[in-house]
């Protein structure tokens, strides 16, 4: 009966030293570890004995042990406070280190997108790259308040639109950069854009283009958005049925001129994100995998909240 008790007292001792042995800090698992060894060797003795010894001698055998369990066991209490203690050190100073890599993470975007991208103070004989200008007084007199804008047509004007590109080209009714249209905040209905946001890169999307756009728009104006499917090209030529080259070239542009260059890739759920922190609402995959020319494309239609707000939320 008594090495049946001491037998389960042995358990229930070395279950608890295996417990702070889970969490192996520095010196505070060597101290551990060494009284866990100690207290294993003295309880293993102290049980041998009583296996060869009678139940008198196990009787007076047990305060030994008893004694041993108690002066171990307050010694590895006090290691194992010392362990928790080092180890909500360490968790503030990971709290810490981790807000300062994210504070670090926005200035080192701030300082890149500023380098890159940045608008600089323009002076006299600095003038804008291309200068905003109506060619089409009188189709934008004849929209009214419902003024929409195909942002980037080049050479594909879109009837119903006022076509807008850099280029004063056959087609087009509004000179200007997509970033900077002339148009006042708040008037206009509808900005289309068909294959042009893949040539930006994305921060400068989510930071200057897309708000630029939603600023233009009225409350419930929309942004419709057609640019290359990524997900059903890679998807088209992982099954055979879109040429590698083809892949390529409307991955990363043609490439035949400065504009031509593609910065980014999108599926729909990527879009749909950019779009929802521009502060567009009710985001809507219209079409994915349509095929243009070389290109498997999508359309998303996103809604400027009623509210009016012109920006991320």
């Amino acid at each position: 009966m008594l090495r049946t008790t001491l037998r389960r007292l042995l358990h229930v001792v070395l279950a608890r030293v295996a417990e702070p042995l889970q969490r192996p800090v520095w010196g505070s698992v060597r101290i551990l570890e060494h009284r866990a060894d100690a207290l294993e060797a003295a309880a293993t003795r102290l049980s041998r004995r009583l296996e060869r010894a009678d139940e008198d001698e196990g009787a007076a055998t047990a305060p030994l042990l008893l004694d041993a369990v108690a002066t171990q066991h307050a010694g590895l209490r006090a290691a194992a406070r010392r362990d928790r203690e080092v180890w909500a050190t360490i968790e503030g100073e990971q709290r810490r280190l981790t807000e300062l890599a994210q504070r670090l993470e926005v200035v080192r975007r701030e300082v890149l997108f500023e380098l890159r991208y940045g608008r600089t103070e323009r002076t006299a004989d600095q003038p804008a790259a291309v200068e905003a200008k109506v060619l089409n007084e009188a189709k934008v007199a004849a929209m009214g308040g419902a003024v929409r804008l195909n942002v980037g047509s080049g050479t594909l004007a879109v009837e119903g639109y006022l076509n807008v590109d850099a280029r004063a080209i056959d087609g087009v009714d509004v000179v200007a950069e997509v970033g900077d249209l002339p148009f006042d905040d708040g008037t206009v209905l509808e900005v289309r854009s068909a294959h042009v946001l893949e040539h930006f890169p994305e921060e400068e999307l989510r930071r200057r283009v897309l708000p630029h756009w939603v600023a233009k728009l009225q409350p419930g104006g929309v942004v419709r958005s057609v640019v290359p499917d990524a997900l059903s090209m890679m998807r088209a030529w992982s099954e055979g049925a879109l040429p590698f080259a083809d892949l390529r070239e409307v991955t990363f542009g043609a490439q035949d001129y400065e504009g031509d260059f593609h910065f980014t890739m999108f599926s729909a759920e990527s879009l749909t994100t950019l779009l929802a922190e521009a502060g567009l609402v009710d985001v809507e995959v219209v079409e994915e995998g349509r095929r243009n020319g070389l290109c498997l494309e999508m359309e998303l239609v996103a809604r400027k909240p009623e509210g009016g707000g012109s920006g991320p939320a």
